[in-house]
């Protein structure tokens, strides 16, 4: 798949998940943007929660990169995700995963929570990120992940929370895994660029 058909089809993604998100909202009687309350306060509270999930994550792959149970997850990642992903630049980091943070927690922390509750909207958030059954160890990731950015959205009760944590987490992976993957030759010249 060529990076601008993987962007297009993300955002296309992001924009269905965020009209979900909208019809859900009115049908509930709620604002769609109200608890979408943009303050400095916000953003930094979101920042400093995706950095930490963020740091707590890579120990946590770290880890989970030895165990055996975790072999098919790995192996997915390495073959198919992670060259899939390195195929986009930098510019088409930041717009996937600010489209991911905006329009996955609009849905599932916005209406999915408010209707359902935190458990059971990380628990269609997880399965919607496992593509498989032999996957199981990243939809139990993402059902943790869901859990926390559910806990954020109930303690600051402003979807802006997770929102950037998810964007400040899905960028610092993204742009960590390029810069592991940048090919040798490219890091020869990185280096020495006359």
């Amino acid at each position: 798949m060529k990076p601008s058909a993987l962007l297009a089809a993300y955002l296309l993604t992001a924009v269905a998940l965020i009209a979900i998100g909208w019809y859900w909202s009115n049908s509930l009687g709620q604002k769609p943007l109200g608890r979408v309350d943009f303050t400095c306060k916000n953003a930094m509270c979101g920042f400093g929660a995706g950095a930490a999930f963020l740091i707590v994550n890579i120990k946590l792959y770290q880890v989970c990169q030895r165990r055996q149970w975790f072999a098919a997850t790995e192996s997915f990642f390495q073959q198919v995700l992670f060259p899939l992903l390195l195929q986009l630049d930098v510019p088409s980091i930041f717009v996937l995963s600010l489209a991911a943070g905006i329009s996955e927690e609009f849905l599932f922390r916005g209406p999915m929570q408010s209707d359902w509750g935190i458990v059971p909207a990380a628990l269609v958030f997880g399965g919607l990120h496992t593509y498989s059954v032999r996957l199981w160890p990243y939809g139990v990731w993402a059902v943790g992940a869901g859990i926390f950015f559910g806990a954020l959205m109930r303690a600051s009760d402003a979807l802006t929370v997770p929102m950037v944590a998810h964007f400040v987490y899905d960028l610092g992976v993204l742009l960590l895994l390029k810069s592991r993957h940048i090919p040798h030759e490219q890091a020869k010249i990185d280096e020495h660029p006359y």
